[in-house]
């Protein structure tokens, strides 16, 4: 097979995305068995030889890829109601989204604690100040997709 990646000359500096992500996952069929092997047939193009059926055949089965365990939210932020940490951790989201930042679980908790804190010196000591933070939070996300 031949899989055509480009070279990447418009990617941003120059540096191809692509062709780097389609090298990974051919590595990754190789150690599965799928790929038999594959080398690079042009500076934007990879050669690829599929694994026979029968070896595909052979490969003992793998134990399926772990699930994912349901995010928890910061230690910190467990005495607010569970529709604020909600929204908090909506407006986490969107805020590393907007960043271009990565929203990984660890970094998606920093986000939720930062808000949180920023929101909190606003929203003072009172009455229904879970609610009042959800609403700030809330605003504050319909903000973000203002600009977007």
């Amino acid at each position: 097979m031949l899989i055509i990646t480009g070279r990447g000359n418009q990617s941003a500096d120059g540096v191809p995305v692509v062709r780097p992500a389609v090298a990974a996952v051919l590595a990754k069929l190789r150690r599965r068995g799928v790929v038999q092997g594959w080398q690079e047939h042009t500076p934007g193009s990879f050669a690829v030889t599929p694994a026979p059926i029968s070896a595909l055949l052979e490969v003992p089965r793998r134990h399926r890829d772990p699930t994912s365990v349901p995010p928890s939210d910061p230690d910190g932020l467990m005495a607010l109601d569970a529709a604020t940490r909600r929204t908090l951790r909506q407006l986490a989201v969107r805020s590393l989204q907007a960043l271009g930042a990565p929203a990984g679980e660890p970094f998606v908790q920093d986000e939720m604690q930062r808000q949180f804190s920023v929101l909190a010196t606003v929203v003072l000591e009172g009455p229904q100040r879970d609610a009042r933070l959800r609403a700030a939070a809330a605003r504050a996300l319909d903000e973000l997709d203002e600009r977007s």
